[in-house]
């Protein structure tokens, strides 16, 4: 539904105006998209790391990224929200991560006075795992041939 335009501007400059903001928003989600990950990449991340959703999105900037600061893994799971978690949470995620990603032979390292990196030998693991990975698949037992004799005289 169209807004009625502002005073001083015609309804075609207002709906130009409108379009544009609509776009900006677009090209900013993809950015996003770029610099943490997609939000498929984050599902895979939790169904095959068994991590959180938050800790999904920190390995998507420490994925994407090369040298991300706390703050940049702050922001992408909190954003400019009202009531944020206290700044060490951050550091309590990564703790909690690195032990999920030692398994697979991935370790996220400390950059001190920076933040938090992953080597372009652990990124390679991580990105060679998610490619191996294959979804676990819901098996039906098989239903029943409507041939075979019947235990029961339904009819």
């Amino acid at each position: 539904m169209a807004l009625p335009a502002p005073l001083g501007y015609g309804r075609a400059t207002y709906q130009s105006l409108q379009d544009e903001r609509d776009e900006l928003k677009e090209r900013v989600r993809q950015l996003m998209d770029l610099l943490r990950g997609s939000d498929e990449e984050r599902s895979v991340f939790v169904d095959a790391l068994r991590m959180t959703a938050t800790e999904a999105k920190f390995l998507g900037v420490l994925l994407h990224r090369p040298h991300p600061r706390k703050e940049d893994l702050f922001q992408s799971a909190w954003g400019d929200h009202a009531c944020p978690p206290d700044d060490g949470i951050v550091t309590t995620l990564i703790c909690k991560m690195r032990p999920k990603l030692a398994i697979h032979g991935i370790h996220i390292k400390t950059v001190w006075g920076i933040g938090y990196e992953m080597d372009a030998e652990n990124k390679s693991r991580l990105r060679q795992f998610l490619e191996n990975w294959d979804r676990p698949r819901i098996v039906f037992p098989p239903s029943p041939n409507p041939e075979s004799p019947s235990d029961c005289d339904c009819l």
